[in-house]
């Protein structure tokens, strides 16, 4: 990268390349939408023995197929609009409903919210312990997310405290 020192006669120059730079880097030009590309299938060459092909109204069966995806699911669950959910896990709302059974008196968004009465952090920090143990895939960030955005040293300590109580320490 090649800089140049740039001579200026007056403020004005100043502030108006200060303003040129500023438009350049926080507002960049709108860039059209990348238009798809289209790919052929590629048709496998032909083999000593036929194999009978499946019905296929295109033509001659691609090497790929389409398959129902979605990329960024794991950027919604990181901003909890949804839950990723490993094969044959629980989710954390069914978990932490169980434990709030034995809390009367408390809902879910009690537990969410960012009050500290003395019970309700119990529950919330019983409820955090039970989802630690249940749901081992799930990180303190991401328990601390779902309890009303809580820090990871919050989970971390109220894993720890429970443990503690149960003699598991």
């Amino acid at each position: 990268m090649i800089v140049s020192a740039r001579e200026f006669t007056s403020a004005a120059e100043i502030f108006a390349s200060a303003a040129a730079v500023r438009q350049r880097c926080f507002h960049p030009r709108v860039r059209p939408a990348p238009k798809a590309i289209v790919v052929e299938a590629l048709v496998p060459e032909e083999k000593a023995e036929p194999t009978p092909e499946p019905k296929w109204s295109g033509g001659p069966r691609p090497l790929w197929t389409f398959v129902a995806m979605r990329f960024d699911e794991h950027v919604l669950a990181f901003r909890g609009e949804t839950e990723v959910m490993a094969p044959g896990r629980r989710p954390v709302s069914d978990i932490v409903g169980e434990v709030l059974h034995a809390f009367p008196g408390f809902t879910i968004a009690d537990l969410k919210s960012g009050r500290r009465q003395r019970d309700l952090c119990f529950a919330r920090q019983t409820a955090m312990y039970v989802v630690r143990h249940e749901r081992p895939d799930l990180s303190y960030p991401v328990i601390g997310r779902w309890f009303g955005g809580r820090d990871h040293t919050t989970v971390m300590s109220s894993v720890r405290k429970i443990a503690a109580l149960r003699g598991e320490v």
